[in-house]
């Protein structure tokens, strides 16, 4: 498993971190943003999902208030439905456990079979806060570091408006 810290510093991103306690909803997350006075970022979830031969998966990173429109992702890729995955295939293919998902888990996505979903809502916004791989840990850092930091590890971004 690659080091994120590492490879953010050797792509020049910056970031400032926030230790907490686990976060594991919207709620959690809130209570954290209102502590550190972070009103002005852009608040977001992260979702996994898969369709239903298990053949194709997705990282949805989307504004957290938003309710997601599974049937337009499904759409989008082709695929007549998608549903969450499992925990299994989360590890399996992004190498983390539930309350860590973020886009920083792309770094293990080695055979690059996990497609990802941006909404476009973050370009409204000039920071965001992801868990580095670990849900006790925020990062925050430029919306245009994320593009770079997607860039710099080869994945494409699918930039919907969900």
């Amino acid at each position: 498993m690659k080091n994120i810290y590492e490879i953010l510093n050797q792509f020049n991103i910056l970031y400032n971190r926030y230790d907490h306690p686990p976060l594991h909803t919207m709620d959690d997350a809130s209570k954290f943003y209102e502590l550190y006075k972070l009103s002005w970022i852009w608040e977001n979830k992260n979702l996994f999902l898969c369709n239903d031969k298990k053949n194709k998966y997705i990282l949805v990173t989307m504004y957290g208030y938003k309710r997601l429109d599974i049937k337009k992702i499904a759409e989008n890729f082709g695929e007549k439905r998608l549903s969450f995955a499992s925990d299994d295939d989360l590890y399996r293919y992004l190498k983390i456990y539930p309350w860590s998902v973020s886009p920083f888990a792309l770094i293990n996505d080695l055979d690059n079979l996990v497609e990802f979903v941006l909404d476009k809502s973050i370009f409204d916004y000039q920071k965001t806060l992801f868990h580095p791989l670990d849900n006790t840990v925020s990062l925050e850092i430029f919306v245009e570091d994320l593009s770079n930091f997607l860039n710099s590890i080869g994945k494409k971004i699918n930039i919907l408006d969900i």
